[in-house]
């Protein structure tokens, strides 16, 4: 009994033991089961996450290139400006905001994109558009001073019926001045020459252009016995922005006197108001009376005639280039007049203004007599308003000649030639071959007489004039218009532009 109880005991023993192994490995397969679902719960989370910080990473950096477009735009279009011929107010303004999306470029290399960074972008989007709004409230004030000025100076000339001007001598006794010296005057007197303003010499009309303000006179006086050896020449070339250079003249004489006046400056820029190409700006005073006299450069050679002074700021004055009254005097038959023997070059200034202020003149013109000075028709070319062609016009067709240059950048295209009287206009189109680029045309561009050799350089564009850019994208298609001195009539040429020569099915252009 006590061994069959001993039996069962020990089985029970046995079965329970057994049942908790049983029970322990299910809980321990359980337990298993669990962690490998946790960790797979785990690694989908990291997934996300990794995903998730990847498409932020995206994101970040997508909103990056953005903001650095942006900011290169920016910096694109303040380049522009400052190419232009722009005031220091709004160059310096420009040059601060540039040097701050330099900044900005810096700090989110750094930093990233934060907020502090974003204000200071939209600030400084925000100032350039405030300055060049600024700006041209600037220059709209400026024109509409200019405007009034010459409304007030017309006036007084009306009322007063007498004004003066200044000249100076070329060859034969002509004298050059400004066209609007001897507008509608009826008598025109010349003083100062030989220094004496004891005498005065009756003078006449011979050439004008009105469109660049020109006027060529000549003294036709029996008393009249000539200038004498004049000792400067008339420099064709362009000057340089930093050129020396003096004027003389007799500005206000009503109240300065008739002695002779000098001021001294340089030449800021090639270009004139409001960008005009046949004008230099200078920062030599000049006053009303100054109108027609020689901007001389440090050698004592004519390189200008004094036009116009801005009335919007100081020391700010204008002088038509001389390549402009080659031009006139071309057209007129006058090229033997101009003087090339420069004997003053040597001389320290006060001996320049010494020796030159004899052969510069004060022009005194009047409308009061009934009698105008006689135009001698056969003599006198005026240049017509290059705004609209004359009926003479003719026009040759280029396209089918295929006349091109072609640079890394773009294609160029003369498509058509315009030929007046006072003018040569060439038509082009050009062709981007990349996305983004710039043209621009050069004041050392210039058209070739294939048979004399002679140059006719660029006069006025339609597209910015260089140092200044047009941005053209490979969408784009632009065509201008490019001016220069008139050609005569079967004349065969050659086009030159920046260096480069072009060409098509027949290389010689032939005007008939």
């Amino acid at each position: 009994m006590k061994k069959l109880l001993l039996g069962i005991a020990l089985m029970l023993y046995s079965l329970s033991t057994s049942s908790q192994y049983v029970y322990n490995a299910t809980q321990q397969v359980i337990s298993l089961e669990e962690r490998l679902w946790v960790y797979a719960l785990a690694q989908e989370a990291a997934l996300r996450k990794e995903t998730s910080e990847q498409k932020a990473a995206q994101k970040r950096e997508e909103t990056r290139r953005i903001v650095f477009s942006s900011i290169n735009n920016m910096k694109q279009y303040v380049s522009n400006a400052l190419g232009k011929n722009i005031d220091e107010t709004l160059r310096k303004q420009l040059n601060d905001d540039y040097q701050l999306l330099n900044e900005i470029t810096s700090k989110i290399r750094l930093y990233g994109i934060t907020n502090d960074i974003w204000e200071e972008l939209e600030w400084v989007s925000d100032d350039i558009s405030d300055n060049v709004v600024s700006y041209n409230n600037r220059i709209a004030k400026a024109i509409k001073e200019y405007e009034e000025a010459q409304q007030k100076e017309a006036a007084e000339i009306a009322m007063n019926q007498e004004w003066t001007g200044t000249g100076f001598a070329l060859n034969k006794g002509y004298i050059v001045t400004n066209y609007h010296v001897v507008e509608e005057a009826k008598s025109i007197l010349v003083q100062g020459v030989q220094g004496s303003f004891n005498t005065e010499y009756k003078a006449v009309v011979v050439a004008i252009d009105k469109y660049n303000d020109i006027a060529i006179i000549k003294i036709e006086d029996n008393k009249f016995k000539g200038f004498g050896n004049i000792p400067y020449s008339v420099d064709m070339q362009m000057a340089e922005v930093g050129d020396d250079v003096f004027v003389l003249g007799y500005p206000l004489t009503q109240t300065m006197g008739d002695e002779i006046k000098l001021t001294n400056g340089i030449i800021s820029s090639r270009t004139g108001f409001q960008g005009d190409v046949s004008l230099y700006q200078m920062t030599a005073a000049v006053q009303p009376g100054n109108s027609g006299g020689p901007m001389f450069n440090s050698k004592g050679n004519v390189v200008g005639i004094v036009c116009a002074q801005h009335t919007g700021t100081d020391n700010v004055g204008y002088a038509i280039k001389t390549s402009y009254l080659r031009n006139l005097a071309e057209s007129s038959s006058l090229t033997s007049i101009f003087p090339k023997n420069n004997k003053v070059s040597t001389l320290p200034l006060s001996g320049k203004v010494k020796s030159l202020k004899k052969f510069v003149y004060l022009i005194k013109c009047s409308n009061k007599t009934e009698s105008r000075p006689s135009l001698n028709s056969t003599s006198v070319r005026s240049f017509e308003n290059k705004k609209s062609a004359p009926a003479s016009t003719k026009v040759v067709d280029l396209e089918s000649q295929n006349i091109q240059v072609e640079t890394s950048t773009h294609i160029f295209v003369l498509t058509k030639i315009e030929v007046t009287e006072s003018y040569t206009k060439l038509y082009k189109k050009v062709i981007p071959k990349i996305e983004q680029s710039y043209i621009c045309s050069d004041m050392e561009q210039y058209i070739e007489d294939a048979t004399t050799g002679e140059k006719y350089y660029l006069q006025n564009s339609t597209i910015d004039i260089a140092p200044s850019r047009t941005i053209l994208y490979s969408s784009d298609k632009v065509e201008f218009v490019e001016t220069y001195p008139r050609l005569k009539n079967n004349t065969k040429f050659v086009y030159i532009s920046t260096g480069k020569t072009y060409y098509g099915n027949k290389r010689l252009i032939t005007i008939r």
